[in-house]
């Protein structure tokens, strides 16, 4: 980051808030196949992670939270359901939104210390700077 060319900005998002979703989803045994279950929940969980997809770009990048978090829920329940006789799953969700944000305005990366940054996280795979 080149600090004398970025800004840090304060920027008013709104109110401080939290939105909690709660859903119980029963295992019918008589009608429904362990997959079904684990089916239903993963898209309950998929449904909400997509309703907090927001407008602005850094909430933007949820959409790929959202199939991780979605493929886990469902790599989950298969495992607990093969072990176990699941008779139903609490699915419990949390937002938090804060008043104001800091967001740093005009981003202007130092190429070379970004070259560096990247040479000590990964050894192996250097980048060369002539």
């Amino acid at each position: 980051l080149d600090y004398g060319l970025s800004d840090v900005t304060k920027f008013p998002l709104g109110s401080d808030g939290i939105e909690f979703d709660v859903q119980y989803i029963r295992n019918e045994e008589v009608d429904q196949k362990s997959d079904s279950h684990s089916s239903q929940v993963t898209s309950h969980v998929r449904d909400v992670s997509k309703r907090k997809e927001g407008f602005w770009p850094w909430e933007r990048a949820t959409v790929k939270t959202t199939t991780d978090t979605a493929s886990k829920t469902n790599a989950s329940m298969t495992s607990q359901s093969e072990t176990h006789q699941i008779e139903g799953t609490i699915v419990i969700s949390a937002t938090v939104d804060h008043k104001n944000a800091e967001i740093i305005s005009p981003l202007v990366l130092n190429p070379l210390k970004a070259v560096e940054a990247w040479n000590r996280i990964h050894p192996k795979d250097e980048l060369k700077v002539d």
